[in-house]
């Protein structure tokens, strides 16, 4: 599987309930064949920060049409508000680097 269709997986997953939050310790035990099944070490290993940087690059990817969000409730498909709050920090996040950029 690639890397594309495990990103895939996971977004098609999260649809099927859009509006509840979900640790990422229950998507991996909810897709094995993506994430393994290390529940004992889950939060230090290497499928946990798999799962973080295909959340990251599925909101970096324009072929996914909605926003995942985290917190420490877990992680969900953004609504319209999440997602409008989630641009304005991302947003807010440029421009700080921006700001270093010019200063260096």
């Amino acid at each position: 599987m690639t890397d594309f269709e495990r990103r895939k997986a996971l977004y098609e997953y999260l649809k099927k309930s859009p509006d509840r939050w979900q640790k990422q310790e229950d998507i991996a035990k909810a897709l094995p064949a993506l994430y393994g099944t290390n529940a004992r070490f889950f939060p230090f290993s290497k499928e946990r920060r798999v799962m973080t940087d295909d959340i990251r690059r599925i909101n970096e990817d324009t072929v996914f049409e909605l926003v995942i969000i985290s917190s420490t409730r877990g992680c969900k498909l953004a609504n319209s508000t999440e997602a409008e709050s989630f641009c304005r920090s991302e947003a807010s996040e440029i421009f700080k680097k921006l700001k270093r950029l010019r200063a260096i």
